[in-house]
């Protein structure tokens, strides 16, 4: 180790500090044990965040918190005092009480500016607030500050949470590639402002409330990147008929989807566990839109999503074939998703990789299957009819918090028996210790059994962790 460091040490301070830019933070800070020369030279990284839940715990008093609120703007304050790069590259500032120290926040913000950041990240959200309810609203109280917009222009990824801001001064942000945007108050009328001026390619919208629907409709938009999280709409409509994404990601209620044109999206990601019921006419609303995500390569859905999709248009596969490669299933793998793991496999014929991540879900009391069925005996009736994925061009299978539950076991002996292509099978068993005793070992021991299952591929590789 020291024979390391002195060879480091052997730098030139600027290259060390190149290389200090490129760690997170806290990890630059830990150097400053390394050696004398190091003590202080972490001070100089160009990749800056204050983060106040490094000093602040949730669990302590209130006025423990406040001093410890106190401790984190002291030491902000000293950090920058002494800090001599002219370019900040990345600077990040969380605070849940900023106008406890408006004016230090204000500073802090413009001295970021003033040496021509990049990636700036102002996020005065409160940890403690809950995200899964609709109900709550949390009002922003700090607003974000005007050398910002009058000095921001070489700003090329902003992420404020928890910060008004005036969409109309925007227009200077002409380097603005990525927005996040989370716990305001938004309108989409501002958000129409932005994407006119701005040359967005990434827009993120976390926890925002108030939108009146969601619509993008200008074939000159760049955007490539959207993200949609757990948003409030008054009316549940997204529309996007201009820009061709490459990803696109949405996380909340079921609403009514149109995706003109994206035959170049890479990636989709779609989890409605916000929905509470397994309400009528929301399964053509999602089967809708998993037909206009066809084109994609790598789609991840939840157990929402195969709870509901079987009761749209049709209960068996989608009319299009999709070209996806790889199928992330959020999945409890409860009976209620049965129906829809069989759907998605079907409706993936190219399929080569699959991952069952495995874990708690919100399971419909109302739910109702296409058809009845055996839960013992679903994945034995009707082998003749092998998904083309599983019998041809599945090659490998990630299993994530395996525990070894029947059901579990059923759709796992399935996909052995059937899978004449496989070549990787992967299991990672859950650390969580059970209810009924079971813990990690119970988990792997129930892991290492399935190699006694029949396998249709001869050189299948089963490996576990």
């Amino acid at each position: 180790m020291d024979n390391k460091v002195d060879a480091l040490s052997r730098l030139s301070t600027s290259l060390l500090i190149m290389i200090l830019s490129l760690l997170p933070f806290r990890e630059a800070a830990r150097t400053g044990v390394l050696a004398r020369q190091w003590r202080h030279l972490w001070r100089e990284t160009t990749n800056i965040e204050f983060n106040e839940n490094f000093f602040v715990r949730t669990d302590e008093s209130l006025e423990e918190q406040h001093f410890q609120r106190c401790a984190f703007i002291t030491f902000v304050k000293s950090f920058l005092t002494q800090y001599s790069q002219a370019v900040i590259d990345r600077f990040v500032l969380v605070s849940s009480r900023p106008n406890h120290f408006l004016l230090d926040m204000t500073n802090s913000i413009n001295f970021a500016v003033s040496r021509h950041v990049k990636d700036l990240e102002l996020d005065f959200s409160d940890p403690t607030w809950e995200e899964d309810i609709y109900d709550d609203c949390y009002e922003a109280d700090f607003e974000l500050p005007s050398h910002v917009y009058e000095f921001g222009s070489l700003i090329e990824s902003l992420k404020l949470y928890s910060c008004i801001f005036n969409a109309s001064r925007f227009c200077n942000f002409q380097a603005l590639k990525s927005l996040s945007l989370g716990w305001i108050s938004i309108s989409m009328a501002s958000l129409d402002v932005v994407l006119r001026d701005c040359p967005l390619e990434s827009l993120s919208l976390k926890r925002c409330w108030n939108l009146e629907h969601f619509h993008i409709s200008s074939s000159e938009l760049g955007l490539k990147r959207l993200v949609i999280d757990k948003c409030e709409f008054v009316h549940d409509y997204l529309s996007i008929q201009g820009p061709t994404f490459e990803y696109f990601k949405y996380s909340g209620s079921v609403a009514q989807f149109y995706l003109e044109n994206q035959l170049e999206m890479k990636e989709a990601d779609l989890d409605f566990r916000m929905e509470t019921e397994f309400g009528e006419g929301l399964g053509v609303y999602i089967y809708d839109l998993v037909l206009e995500l066809c084109a994609v390569r790598v789609l991840t859905v939840c157990s929402a999503l195969l709870q509901i999709i079987p009761s749209g248009e049709e209960p068996t596969c989608l009319q299009t074939p999709m070209q996806v490669r790889h199928l992330i299933m959020k999945t409890a793998v409860h009976e209620n998703e049965y129906y829809g793991i069989r759907f998605m496999l079907y409706s993936c014929p190219l399929l080569e990789i699959l991952t069952l991540d495995i874990g708690p879900a919100r399971i419909f009391e109302d739910y109702e299957p296409p058809f009845a069925f055996s839960v013992d005996d679903f994945w034995t009736t009707n082998s003749d009819m092998v998904q083309r994925c599983i019998d041809s061009t599945l090659r490998v299978v990630n299993v994530k918090g395996f525990k070894g539950t029947v059901n579990q076991l059923y759709l796992l002996r399935y996909i052995l028996h059937f899978g004449r292509s496989l070549e990787e099978f992967n299991i990672y068993v859950s650390n969580e210790d059970g209810e009924d005793g079971t813990n990690r070992d119970t988990n792997m021991a129930r892991a290492h059994g399935i190699t006694q299952l029949y396998r249709a591929a001869r050189n299948l590789r089963i490996s576990f962790f």
